[in-house]
């Protein structure tokens, strides 16, 4: 799964990057992005635009907990997630995630990233409700995959990355075959090492999280 990440780019980066058209609404930096929180991601309407969601699509059963998550391997078989699949895919930005791993009977956090630190997008879906107060929202769910090499011995599953040459693709609802795209990540390109348990607090937010712990 993919339950906290990072994302430390300003908008006028992430734009050049993804051919953004339209900058809809500010983006903050974030090293402990948590569900239930806003997001940068992209979409493409008229233009292709970055703004926010809500991390979380809201579940269809009565006090069901929000859908962070969507399974790659099931999305078509899932009326929620196949309705979205058709036109309403997004990449969300991130530049690395958490995953924990087991040592000792105690879940340790480790820091996942690229080796050469860039950032990168994942895929997504998105929905969008009109609240009672009458505002609109929008949600975003991220899509995961079978974990690669690197991380299968900590968890796995992994978030869905998408590298550059499939973006224009995701977000063309034309595209059809999109399981060619949700495929695990190659694990040469990543890296990962542990870092405090501080992540484990969602109050916690700054570059101190993301330094790697000595020993």
């Amino acid at each position: 799964m993919c339950g906290r990440f990072t994302q430390k780019q300003k908008a006028a980066i992430i734009a050049k990057m993804h051919g953004v058209e339209k900058v809809v609404a500010e983006v903050s930096a974030s090293f402990n992005i948590c569900p239930g929180q806003d997001v940068a991601a992209i979409a493409s309407h008229k233009e292709r635009r970055l703004g926010l969601l809500r991390w979380g699509l809201p579940s269809l059963r009565a006090g069901g907990r929000p859908l962070i998550n969507a399974r790659a391997e099931t999305l078509t078989e899932k009326p929620t997630f196949a309705r979205l699949l058709e036109n309403r895919r997004c990449l969300i930005v991130a530049d690395g995630f958490y995953e924990w791993r087991q040592i000792d009977g105690r879940k340790l956090p480790v820091y996942i990233h690229m080796q050469d630190q860039s950032s990168f997008v994942l895929a997504g879906l998105w929905d969008a409700a009109v609240l009672e107060d009458g505002k609109r929202q929008v949600y975003g769910a991220i899509i995961t995959t079978s974990a690669n090499r690197l991380i299968s011995p900590i968890h796995d599953r992994m978030p869905v990355i998408l590298p550059m040459s499939a973006i224009d693709a995701w977000l063309d609802p034309k595209f059809k075959d999109v399981g060619t795209l949700l495929q695990p990540y190659p694990e040469d390109a990543m890296a990962w090492y542990p870092v405090s348990d501080a992540v484990n607090a969602p109050k916690n937010d700054g570059p101190e999280l993301i330094i790697p712990l000595a020993g």
